[in-house]
């Protein structure tokens, strides 16, 4: 009778370990199909790895504890274990597989996201090209200001935002890396192609208020000339002088009056005391100063 029970016990044994493997392969598939990300973000395949590496684990460890205790079926022991063991390997990869396609989706849109800060890079330069020379300030504005838009943007549609972006996988674009770009842009290509623009600017800005010097002086003298032949025209005259003597030196001395004007400016009078009136201050030295 003893015989018997240990028989029986021995059997029961056989079979539960038989069943064991099932059940541990059907816990693992579940957990595959339900597994849910504790954050917003999906988990990378190199995350999925890692998970499905620690779940292997656990669960042989967790079988050799159960299938120990069965200790009448030890012969089953290790041809039971070598199954669990191919079955577990069937499923490496699964668990990414669930994710895939969200992974892929989320990787596009950071891609996206980064090559449209890209392009705002591209305008804020643009802008800054046009503007140079410029005052320090105004480069770091442009540049702050972008890191802050972009910023802005990738936390408005990135799955936990900036901090997502950084801390979800090696093979996003790395915002760490625009930012180090657009730093270099600022502290070191931006301020020395402003010092190289600032020669030139300076040629253009003594040339510009020499024209409007020139300009404005022209104008005086042409007004002042104007003054001196109304004066001259008045009907003074010399009581040693008849009119047609006085005429003739009024005449004499608005010509000569004229004649030193012509030779402190590059414009022409007509014969009748009209002279050129364009009075165009050419282009505007003071926005040129103050940029």
């Amino acid at each position: 009778m003893g015989f018997v029970i240990i028989d029986f016990k021995k059997r029961r044994d056989r079979e539960t370990l038989s069943g064991l493997v099932p059940e541990t392969v059907r816990n693992v598939d579940n957990f595959i199909k339900s597994y849910t990300p504790e954050e917003d973000l999906p988990p990378s395949e190199s995350e999925c790895a890692a998970i499905e590496k620690e779940l292997m684990s656990t669960t042989l460890h967790e079988f050799d504890e159960v299938a120990g205790k069965l200790w009448r079926a030890k012969k089953d022991l290790p041809g039971r274990r070598s199954r669990l063991v191919i079955q577990l390997k069937r499923r490496e990869g699964k668990l990414f597989s669930r994710f895939s396609d969200d992974v892929a989706e989320l990787e596009d849109l950071a891609a996206t996201m980064m090559e449209e800060c890209m392009n705002r890079l591209e305008d804020t330069e643009e802008e800054l090209k046009v503007s140079l020379p410029t005052s320090t300030t105004s480069i770091d504005s442009a540049f702050d200001e972008l890191v802050k838009d972009c910023a802005e943007y990738i936390e408005e549609n990135f799955p936990e935002g900036v901090e997502g972006m950084k801390a979800y996988d090696d093979n996003l674009p790395n915002f760490d890396a625009l930012v180090e770009i657009i730093e270099t842009k600022k502290n070191e290509e931006y301020p020395a192609a402003n010092a190289d623009a600032i020669p030139e600017k300076l040629e253009k800005v003594k040339e510009r208020s020499k024209i409007m010097v020139q300009k404005s002086m022209n104008k005086a003298i042409k007004a002042q000339l104007l003054k001196i032949e109304k004066d001259m025209s008045e009907d003074d005259s010399l009581p040693y002088l008849d009119e047609e003597a006085m005429g003739d030196l009024k005449n004499e001395l608005i010509e000569a009056a004229r004649e030193y004007a012509e030779s402190r400016i590059d414009e022409d009078f007509s014969n009748d005391g009209e002279y050129d009136s364009d009075d165009s201050e050419g282009e505007d030295v003071e926005g040129e100063v103050d940029e």
